[in-house]
C-alpha cells in the first residue's frame, strides 16, 4: 500500500524512475541488513555494538539521502530496509522474515504501480514539458511586452520563466524511463531540449535590453499558445515557423533576440508536432 501511495507520480517515466529507486534500494538495504544478521549480530555483546552496526550501515544511505535529487529516494529506501531488518523490534532482529515481506510487498506495490500507469493511465511525460514551456513561454511574453525600463522588476515572471524551465528539462530527463513502446520518439525530443536552451538563453538578453520588443512578446504568445494545444492532445494544424529577422545594418541588441524568439517558434512548432 505503501509502494502504490509514494510511487504513484504525475507521469510514466516519473513513476517508473520512482520505482526503480525503491526496488534498488529495498534490495540494497536488505541485503544489507541479512549480512548484518547472519555475521554481525551474532557477535554483538552490547547495545554500543549495535549503535556502531548501525551508524556504519546507515552512513552510506544518508550520504546516498543527502546527494543528486534523482538519486535521494533511494538512499532513504536503503536506510529504511535496513533498520526494518535489523531493529524490527526492542533490540537487534535475528528473524530474515522482514526483508523478505518487505521485498516481497514492495515488488507487489511496483507491479502494481507500473501495470495502472502504463496500461489504464499513460501519460507521457511530453504532455508536462510542452505544458511547462508553454507557461515558460507565456511569462517571457508579458516580460518581452514591458517597456525596457521595467523589465528587470518583472521578478515574478523572471522567477516562473526560470522554474517552468528547470521543471521541463527535469521532465524530459525523466522520458528515458518510459516503457519502449510508449516513449516520445527521439525526433520529438531534440525540439524540446532545444526550446529549454533557447528559453535559458534568451532570458536574461530579453530582461536587460533596451529595445522595444513588442513583437517579440507576440511571437513568444503564439509560440505558447501552440505548446498549450498540444498539451492537450489538439495540435493546431501545420507548422509554421516565424519570419527570421535577420541583423540590419549597424547591428542591434534586437538582432539577437529577434533570432533566438524566431528559432524559439520554429521549435515550437516542432515541439508541438
Amino acid at each position: 500500500m505503501v509502494t502504490c501511495y509514494v510511487a504513484s507520480l504525475g507521469t510514466i517515466g516519473e513513476t517508473t524512475h520512482k520505482l526503480m529507486l525503491r526496488i534498488c534500494g529495498c534490495l540494497l538495504g536488505a541485503a544489507m541488513g541479512v549480512a548484518a544478521i547472519v555475521f554481525v549480530i551474532p557477535h554483538l555483546t552490547s547495545v554500543g555494538g549495535l549503535m556502531a552496526l548501525v551508524f556504519i550501515a546507515i552512513l552510506p544511505a544518508a550520504w546516498v539521502s543527502t546527494g543528486s535529487e534523482r538519486l535521494s529516494y533511494g538512499g532513504v529506501q536503503i536506510g529504511l530496509a535496513f533498520l526494518l531488518t535489523v531493529l524490527g523490534g526492542f533490540g537487534p532482529s535475528t528473524s530474515m522474515s522482514a526483508a523478505s515481506d518487505r521485498i516481497i510487498g514492495i515488488l507487489l506495490g511496483n507491479t502494481l504501480v507500473f501495470v495502472m500507469f502504463t496500461s489504464f493511465w499513460p501519460k507521457s511525460a511530453v504532455v508536462e514539458v510542452r505544458r511547462q514551456l508553454a507557461g515558460a513561454l507565456r511569462a517571457l511574453a508579458r516580460i518581452a511586452a514591458l517597456p525596457p525600463g521595467a523589465r528587470d522588476a518583472a521578478v515574478n515572471d523572471v522567477a516562473a520563466v526560470a522554474t517552468m524551465t528547470a521543471r521541463a528539462k527535469d521532465a524530459l530527463d525523466m522520458t528515458p524511463f518510459e516503457p519502449h513502446g510508449q516513449r516520445p520518439p527521439a525526433a520529438e525530443l531534440r525540439p524540446l531540449y532545444a526550446l529549454v536552451d533557447e528559453i535559458s538563453t534568451l532570458l536574461p538578453a530579453m530582461v536587460f535590453s533596451p529595445d522595444r520588443l513588442d513583437d517579440a512578446a507576440a511571437e513568444l504568445d503564439a509560440a505558447s499558445t501552440r505548446l498549450e494545444a498540444a498539451a492537450r492532445g489538439r495540435p493546431p494544424a501545420g507548422v509554421n515557423a516565424f519570419a527570421h529577422r535577420g541583423p540590419e545594418a549597424g547591428g542591434t541588441v534586437w538582432d539577437s533576440i529577434g533570432a533566438r524568439v524566431a528559432r524559439i517558434g520554429t521549435l515550437a512548432a516542432g515541439g508541438a508536432a
